[in-house]
């Protein structure tokens, strides 16, 4: 019995360290060597449109680090180019210096979500990486609507109220006539 609440009491700790660090803004594993620094840190990006995220990588280590830069929580596209790039995406970076870089992110036309992006810094020699949330929200054109249909100007509304007018008489003779 005592050894079934000294393994519920470790669970509990695990799951209370689990739930921190995912709750946290930024998530470390490993001694940290480095911090990564995202600005924004939220962005507003028009479905069509590209946004463009600065980066910075602090190493804090007294030794040289190499550093490898990711982004995760975006949708694979299926024939297209990828939704995301790095203007440099690898680091050699000296003790003390700071390394920037940025990334592009290009949201689709016609997708209208929000998305959670990992920007993932890490170290494989040590292991040690470093994640930042990037929040965004997809915003449709200025001229479409949340649906991605065009919303037209004002003058050229009678005229599309017009044209479905006659497209619903002509459907209503051709249903009476078959």
């Amino acid at each position: 019995m005592k050894y079934n609440n000294f393994l519920f009491a470790i669970g509990a700790v695990i799951c209370f360290i689990i739930l921190t660090a995912a709750n946290a803004d930024e998530i470390k594993v490993g001694v940290t060597d480095h911090k990564l620094i995202i600005n924004p840190e939220e962005t507003k990006i028009i479905s069509g449109d590209s946004g463009i995220i600065d980066i910075k990588i602090q190493n804090y280590d007294k030794n040289k680090i190499f550093i490898k830069l990711e982004a995760d929580g975006l949708p694979e596209p299926l024939f297209t180019a990828p939704w995301f790039s790095f203007e440099k995406q690898l680091f050699y970076i000296e003790p003390g210096e700071i390394e920037e870089t940025k990334l592009t992110i290009h949201i689709p036309e016609g997708r209208i979500e929000d998305y959670n992006v990992k920007i993932i810094a890490r170290n494989p020699d040590t292991g040690v990486e470093v994640i930042k949330t990037l929040k965004i929200e997809t915003l449709p054109p200025k001229d479409k609507g949340m649906s991605g249909i065009p919303i037209f100007p004002p003058a050229e509304q009678p005229v599309l109220l017009l044209l479905d007018m006659v497209h619903l008489v002509v459907n209503g003779i051709v249903n009476i006539i078959s």
